[in-house]
This record gives structure tokens, C-alpha cells and sequence, in this order.
């Protein structure tokens, strides 16, 4: 088996240079009206950053109008539908009442 202590330490030679001479640098290349990254992830989770041109399908202000609009709707169907329910039962309390003062008038 091989000697794990030089893994930890990044010894192993693979044969594989890097020549950084050939790589394009990164020196501010960033267009014009883009957002600039962060330095660090504590920065990146609590700044909010706009994305301008991104892939987004809604904005976010069409999305709280499609949230509310299915709240309404929701409630909406749920008081049409606890009015017929009631209106169901009150048909059928008047039923059982007729047949009440019916069967009353008979046994009299």
C-alpha cells in the first residue's frame, strides 16, 4: 500500500504541471453592469444581489400577486362550499321537520 502521510501533505507528483504563462489573467474583465462576486460566503449569505439579464421566468413581485390571487381562490371555493353544505343541511332539517309534525298530526 502506499505512504497516506504524503497525500495529507500534497507531495505526491503525478507528473502534472501547470504552466500559468499560457492562462488568460483575471484582472477586472467583468463587464460593465454585472455584479461582482463576494470576497467571502459569509458576505454572499447576507447580502441580497440583484441579477440583471438572468434566467428567471417572473419577477418576484408577479409571484406575490399569483400567491395571493390563489389564496382568494382557495377561500373562495372553501366559503362556496361550506355555504352549500349549509344550505343542504338546513333543506334537509326542514324535511325531518315536516315529517316531524306530520307524524305528530297522525299519532294525535
Amino acid at each position: 500500500m502506499g505512504d497516506w502521510s504524503r497525500l495529507s501533505t500534497g507531495q505526491w507528483n503525478l507528473g502534472l504541471e501547470l504552466k500559468t504563462e499560457s492562462l488568460p489573467t483575471m484582472q477586472n474583465t467583468a463587464p460593465s453592469g454585472s455584479v461582482t462576486v463576494a470576497e467571502s460566503p459569509s458576505d454572499r449569505a447576507s447580502d441580497f444581489r440583484a441579477v440583471r439579464d438572468g434566467t428567471e421566468l417572473h419577477s418576484g413581485a408577479v409571484l406575490l400577486v399569483e400567491a395571493y390571487a390563489a389564496i382568494w381562490v382557495i377561500l373562495f371555493a372553501f366559503v362556496w362550499l361550506t355555504h352549500r353544505r349549509q344550505r343542504s343541511l338546513d333543506q334537509r332539517i326542514t324535511q325531518l321537520e315536516q315529517a316531524l309534525d306530520k307524524a305528530r298530526k297522525e299519532s294525535s
